[in-house]
């Protein structure tokens, strides 16, 4: 398991609406702009965010194959 990249959120995104449990909020990605900074992607919208790592959001662990 492991934190999904931005485009891999998106892929969830666009791919499993309605699917999967998905709360209408943000989910951290493991895309990173900073040290201390990286992406978060919303399920309510097709949106995404660029916040502290302090800052508490939702997760979704992608599956290796």
């Amino acid at each position: 398991w492991f934190l999904g990249s931005f485009g891999e959120m998106k892929l969830m995104y666009d791919n499993l609406q309605g699917v999967g449990g998905f709360m209408s909020e943000y989910y951290w990605t493991s895309s990173e702009t900073e040290d201390t900074v990286a992406n978060v992607k919303s399920f309510k919208q097709d949106d995404r965010l660029y916040n502290s790592k302090t800052v508490a959001y939702y997760v979704r662990p992608v599956r290796a194959f």
